[in-house]
């Protein structure tokens, strides 16, 4: 038993290179507790394997791994800490992948008007640079924002030309119904002012006609 469990710490370390396992794992090989070693080092291999991936996966989206992983790796919490942090990382990365994947390659009328106001370029920016210092609750909240900025940036467009459309109609109306009240404003005072005319000439004596009025 000792000899299988003395081999496949072997293999593990050698997986590891630089990455030290934790004490935990050595304090049951030393104590002969080979079933403890053998469990631990089976978890080992398994973040290891985790680590490959997400190294491939970040090479490929273009992201720096942070070092992490690693300080989780080599915690003595029995490899807790580096199941969540190997999580959260392929988490971070696949969010960032759907940012990227969610970026038109060329925008139309709609998405130009939907993207006023907006910087989802700069949150993929944000997204990449938080990765790489370990934020990586940062680098998915800032991921996801730049997705759903671009995948809804066509609905928010379309959206918006709606209402500066009927804002536009808003105001012609307005505007004709504006001088339509001047309209009749003036003709209303058109005809008070001849009221008044006739008026006054019917109270002068010996006036028979509107010319008389001149002078």
């Amino acid at each position: 038993a000792r000899k299988t469990a003395r081999a496949r710490y072997d293999e593990v370390v050698a997986a590891a290179g630089e990455w030290q396992l934790p004490r935990a794992v050595r304090d049951a090989m030393r104590a002969w507790r080979f079933d403890q070693a053998t469990t631990l080092l089976d978890d080992a291999a398994a973040i290891l394997d985790q680590r490959a991936t997400i190294a491939t996966s970040a090479a490929a989206s273009g992201l720096t791994v942070p070092a992490s992983l690693q300080a989780a790796f080599e915690n003595p919490d029995g490899f807790v800490s580096a199941r969540l942090q190997a999580a959260a990382e392929t988490e971070a990365i696949q969010r960032y992948d759907a940012a990227v994947a969610a970026r038109p390659a060329k925008t139309d009328l709609l998405q130009e008007v939907g993207l006023w106001g907006t910087t989802p370029a700069a949150d993929l920016d944000q997204a990449r640079t938080r990765f790489a210092a370990g934020d990586l609750a940062g680098s998915a909240s800032a991921a996801s924002s730049a997705a759903s900025t671009w995948a809804g940036a066509e609905d928010v467009g379309r959206g918006r030309l709606v209402s500066l459309g009927l804002l536009a109609l808003a105001v012609v109306l307005a505007t004709i119904l504006f001088g339509l009240w001047m309209r009749g404003r003036r003709q209303a005072g058109r005809a008070g002012g001849a009221a008044t005319t006739m008026a006054v000439a019917a109270g002068i004596p010996g006036l028979d006609d509107a010319s008389d009025l001149d002078g």
